[in-house]
């Protein structure tokens, strides 16, 4: 290979049989630049051309002899860009971290990929230290809390999960998300015995009672009906993340007294959300617009921020 002039073929030979054989090693060291000067050319120029499987392979065989070479780093980045492959820029990334080569930046960046693709304990766990480390940068700490929220997420049974998404939430639906998103519904006592008639055969039952019993969404009172098939819209959800806050004996201050029930005016709800934290403005109310997946966990993500400050 390298009297053909393959010096990257001929590195990765030499370093097959390096352990056990001295000119192998010697020859390796002699060639490594410029064996690694030239894989790094094909692996941009297969990059420039589309040819995506030809960077892998040229890639995979620089690593086998030169893994941590900063130039061999750099390539990985650039591939790891072009395919927009968050696995690869995370091994990349990782590797950077253990040269000793990570500043804050970089370790957020870390944070966000072991969350996204790698290991989340470990992404909270780095986040966690950045905040020590900067107690008073509010951008960590919003990360941090969002970091926590995705963690909750992901351990949620999967009915919970699927409702992440879904193009419309009926109230049944808006139901579960609030009993899984929130531990505080799943274990705070219920003070009263609401029944509701029409949910007592549904998948869901024992959520939408928890729900209903803790206050958090209303039935029909004449007809003991909650409705859980019916479309639910951006004033459920409001409605109910505000009386989540109003369990909170800090948070719920926000409210100034107001009683976030049904019979409060549209327009307070509104008022109140944004008051609260649940909203970033007024007009992003849109009170009776239908109720996406998306749009709820957004909701539900704003108000666990709000729990979580205190």
């Amino acid at each position: 290979a390298e009297q053909l002039g393959d010096l990257p073929r001929a590195a990765a030979s030499f370093d097959a049989v390096a352990e056990r054989s001295a000119p192998a090693r010697a020859r390796l060291e002699e060639i490594r630049a410029e064996a690694s000067d030239q894989a790094i050319l094909v692996v941009r120029r297969a990059i420039t051309m589309g040819a995506t499987e030809e960077a892998r392979a040229e890639l995979q065989r620089l690593r086998m002899w030169a893994a941590q070479d900063a130039a061999t780093l750099g390539v990985i980045s650039e591939l790891a860009a072009a395919l927009d492959d968050s696995q690869l820029e995370l091994e990349f990334v990782r590797r950077l971290v253990a040269r000793g080569d990570a500043d804050a930046e970089l370790l957020e960046r870390q944070a966000g990929l072991e969350l996204e693709v790698g290991d989340a304990g470990a992404g909270l766990k780095i986040l966690e230290e950045l905040r020590r480390e900067w107690p008073e940068d509010e951008r960590i700490a919003r990360r941090l809390e969002d970091a926590r929220f995705d963690w909750r997420l992901k351990m949620l049974p999967e009915a919970a999960k699927k409702l992440d998404g879904a193009p419309q939430l009926d109230r049944g639906q808006l139901a579960v998300l609030v009993y899984w998103v929130f531990p505080s519904v799943r274990y705070q006592r219920a003070t009263d015995a609401v029944i509701a008639n029409d949910v007592l055969d549904h998948a869901h039952r024992s959520e939408i009672v928890r729900v209903v019993n803790l206050g958090l969404m209303d039935i029909d009172p004449n007809l003991h009906a909650f409705r859980p098939e019916r479309g639910a819209t951006r004033v459920d959800a409001l409605g109910a993340m505000l009386r989540v806050l109003a369990k909170s004996p800090t948070v719920g201050k926000c409210l100034r007294g107001a009683t976030p029930d049904s019979k409060l005016a549209v327009e307070s709800v509104c008022t109140l959300a944004v008051r609260c934290g649940v909203l970033p403005e007024v007009g992003d109310c849109l009170p009776s617009a239908p109720l996406s997946g998306d749009a709820a966990m957004e909701l539900a993500r704003r108000t666990s921020h709000e729990l979580e400050k205190g």
